[in-house]
């Protein structure tokens, strides 16, 4: 399992989100209240633009830990954006993507 969650938590480095989401997925299969995956999940969600996804998934994230960080502050920002673009930075090399403050950086309190 392990080894999944590294590869997770890789493709969500690289801008993966795509892989990002079936890896996370099928860590969640084997453990569905694992907190990091769920946050990568709704990470990789929001950046494919499929934002009521992501707050479902941090809505979960709060029934388990009502003071998840990263939940918190990512469901703060999702209705406030048009764009995912405005929010949240990707450190790929590919990614042009600009951060508008506030955001949470790729690998925050994830693993």
């Amino acid at each position: 399992m392990q080894d999944i969650v590294r590869s997770a938590i890789n493709a969500s480095l690289a801008c993966n989100w795509e892989e990002a989401i079936d890896l996370n997925l099928q860590v969640l299969a084997d453990n569905p209240d694992d907190i990091g995956a769920l946050n990568r999940l709704a990470r990789a969600y929001t950046e494919l633009d499929q934002k009521t996804s992501a707050k479902e998934i941090y809505q979960r994230v709060l029934t388990i830990d009502k003071f998840n960080s990263i939940a918190l502050k990512s469901l703060k920002m999702l209705p406030n954006k048009n764009s995912v673009v405005d929010t949240w930075r990707c450190t790929c090399s590919d990614c042009s993507k600009l951060w508008a403050g506030g955001g949470i950086s790729v690998g925050q309190d994830y693993g």
